[in-house]
């Protein structure tokens, strides 16, 4: 028969662990403690193997690191687990970093990084980012980042933004990027977004923007391919961009972002480093506005989808995502548009927040390269 053991304070878990033999028997241990900032570890520590740890409600950072223990985690601020732990289920955790061949049977409405062969069995409505041929056997309703030879089996509306040779299964309506020779198994009404070398197979609609040559030559693997061809309530409708008042929408801009001296702030433009930019202001190309829609980057103010803004801007250190109000008569939407648009003139309304998932991508991708230069 298991001892139960119920625990709030750390101080009383590491009490705990220096004064009793929990691998001579098993235990139920439920731990519930609002030490905020304070760490709980889990480090190489022998365990019975058929005991059970809870943890509820913690807002202490915990640290796990054992070998065949069972764990269940609720509403936790963060949690960092590695060497081979296996954990039971994980739900409503701020942040989960897991490494080194650990190993999570399923997980909930949590935000992973999962690094160096680590395998998550179950995950559902997760923001996860995957490295170093992390594992995903099942997602449902998730946002993952994966790269580095990471595998991931994604179901029932999930959206995956792969790279450097990942490999994805998709099926029922889910959303797929890729880019640098990921491979993609799509079924059941999914969609792709490809950026250059990647393959498919399966029968299923990739979407393809300005690379359709690219991707006619991977006709062997039997996919359809839809080549957009969009006009303005064609483009709208696409992107579910709203309509203010008629004659109006939102769309984005991505700049480059510069803190002077004296602490104020500059927006400028990647194409030309002199093009700068106000909140307030309403602004019109240095060229008259070009509406050949066979042109894909013509003279204009280039707006597009907030996400379109996210992918252009990822490798800049000093990417900002602008607000823009565009008068739907000055738009200008090219034939095979990625999600970019042009338009005669748009005012300004503010700067905007990166998506959650995004901004842990962006500060992954560029803690990286930093890494790289400093080692090179």
């Amino acid at each position: 028969m298991q001892k139960e053991i119920f625990i709030t304070t750390i101080e009383d878990f590491n009490n705990l662990l220096t004064d009793t033999k929990f691998s001579e028997e098993p235990y139920n241990i439920e731990i519930e403690t609002k030490d905020f900032y304070k760490q709980l570890n889990l480090i190489r520590h022998d365990f019975h193997p058929n005991t059970k740890i809870w943890f509820r409600n913690c807002n202490s950072l915990i640290k796990i690191d054992t070998n065949s223990i069972i764990i269940c985690l609720n509403n936790c601020r963060i949690v960092e687990i590695s060497k081979d732990t296996k954990i039971c289920s994980i739900t409503k955790c701020d942040t989960v970093v897991i490494r080194d061949n650990a190993e999570i049977t399923e997980i909930n409405r949590s935000t992973i990084r999962a690094y160096d062969n680590s395998v998550i069995k179950k995950m559902n409505r997760c923001e996860a980012y995957l490295f170093n041929k992390a594992l995903v056997l099942g997602a449902t309703s998730s946002k993952i980042g994966a790269r580095d030879k990471t595998f991931v089996f994604g179901n029932n509306d999930t959206r995956i933004l792969a790279g450097e040779f990942s490999m994805i299964i998709s099926t029922d309506n889910c959303r797929v990027g890729m880019r640098d020779d990921a491979k993609v198994y799509t079924y059941d009404r999914s969609t792709v977004y490809y950026y250059g070398g990647s393959l498919f197979n399966k029968s299923s609609d990739v979407i393809v923007y300005n690379y359709s040559e690219t991707i006619l030559s991977h006709n062997t693997f039997e996919c359809k391919v839809i080549n957009m061809f969009i006009d303005l309530h064609g483009y709208i409708n696409k992107y579910n961009i709203e309509i203010y008042e008629d004659k109006y929408v939102y769309l984005y801009k991505a700049v480059h972002k510069r803190i002077k001296e004296d602490g104020t702030i500059e927006y400028f433009s990647d194409y030309d480093n002199d093009f700068s930019y106000q909140i307030g202001q309403t602004i019109t190309p240095t060229a008259p506005l070009n509406t050949n829609i066979l042109v894909a980057c013509g003279s204009g103010i280039h707006v597009a989808t907030f996400d379109w803004c996210e992918r252009y801007g990822l490798e800049w250190p000093d990417l900002a995502i602008l607000k823009l109000r565009v008068n739907l008569k000055d738009i200008v939407v090219p034939l095979k548009t990625d999600g970019k648009v042009r338009a005669s003139e748009a005012l300004i309304v503010n700067e905007m927040p990166l998506d959650p998932i995004f901004k842990f991508i962006y500060d992954e991708y560029h803690d990286i390269k930093e890494e790289e230069e400093n080692n090179a």
